[in-house]
């Protein structure tokens, strides 16, 4: 006698089968997924190469800029040679007449103010200056004549002297001898160029070049320019009786034109009513009495 038992086996199979099947699938996804991370790696591990050259690159350049400020400052505190900067200010010019038995003749003085700045690391000297002189309206190439470095004066009494004999005995400091200037120093002087006019000078132009002779240099340098204008017979008189001729240096504004635009400008800005004068009393208000009042008590 068989005992007839439910076949189950087909519906087992299959769940069986697509389970494999689920987990073949399942292992073979995990494997691509595996496989692609496996495949990244050396472009991961190159872009992590290429950013830790990026930075060392940014650190190098760093580095070479940070040398190149400490060479740069180690240049201009130390090693930067003597280098001149040279301010120069109004020129003045008088005449003296000079008389010494039966002759006579005429002292024609030149003053400045002369200020020199070494901006360089050494100690340089200024070793000479001269005033060169010239005469362009006369007709006669390359006139000219030199005015050496006399005195150095006290420029506050020298502008107070009534003349040549009192400055020559208050404001004089000394005579003028080559210096030097120490680094990131400055030197500022007062000084009287000179010569002598054995006859009255009498010209339409006069042009005046500081030039100057120091370490580092070959020759003259010209440091300042200044031009005086029509010297007539009257104008020379006038200077050989005390009188001062003073200019500004080329290319510096003219500032004493115009002070006042227009020349009635005060006028105009006159109140209508009669102000009081600087000698009048001003009349307190009342309620400045009485705040007067309120803090006596």
């Amino acid at each position: 006698m068989r005992l007839a038992m439910p076949n189950t086996c087909p519906g087992l199979c299959k769940e069986a089968s697509s389970a494999k099947t689920r987990v073949a699938r399942a292992a073979h996804g995990g494997s691509g997924a595996l496989r692609i991370l496996l495949s990244m790696r050396p472009i991961l591990a190159a872009g992590g190469d290429t950013v830790t050259a990026s930075l060392s690159i940014a650190s190098l350049a760093i580095a070479l800029v940070a040398v190149l400020i400490s060479l740069v400052s180690l240049y201009r505190s130390h090693l930067a040679p003597f280098a001149v900067v040279t301010v120069v200010g109004d020129l003045r010019l008088s005449v003296d007449s000079i008389k010494y038995g039966k002759r006579s003749w005429y002292i024609a003085s030149v003053d400045m103010p002369i200020q020199v700045v070494n901006s360089g690391a050494r100690i340089g000297r200024i070793l000479k200056y001269r005033l060169k002189v010239s005469y362009p309206s006369l007709h006669i190439d390359n006139a000219y004549e030199i005015f050496e470095p006399v005195w150095v004066v006290d420029r506050r009494l020298f502008a107070a002297s009534a003349d040549r004999s009192e400055w020559l005995k208050n404001a004089v400091v000394g005579d003028w001898a080559p210096f030097s200037i120490l680094p990131k120093d400055s030197v500022e002087q007062h000084i009287v160029f000179e010569q002598r006019w054995d006859y009255p000078v009498v010209t339409k132009e006069i042009a005046f070049t500081l030039q100057q002779a120091h370490d580092g240099r070959t020759g003259w340098v010209d440091v300042g320019s200044w031009k005086l204008f029509e010297i007539d017979a009257e104008m020379f008189a006038q200077l050989a009786h005390g009188a001062s001729y003073s200019t500004s240096p080329d290319g510096v504004p003219d500032y004493d034109d115009l002070q006042i635009n227009p020349v009635d400008l005060h006028r105009l800005l006159k109140p209508a009513g009669s102000p009081p004068g600087p000698d009048s009393e001003v009349k307190e208000s009342r309620v400045v009495r009485f705040l007067k009042i309120l803090r006596d008590r």
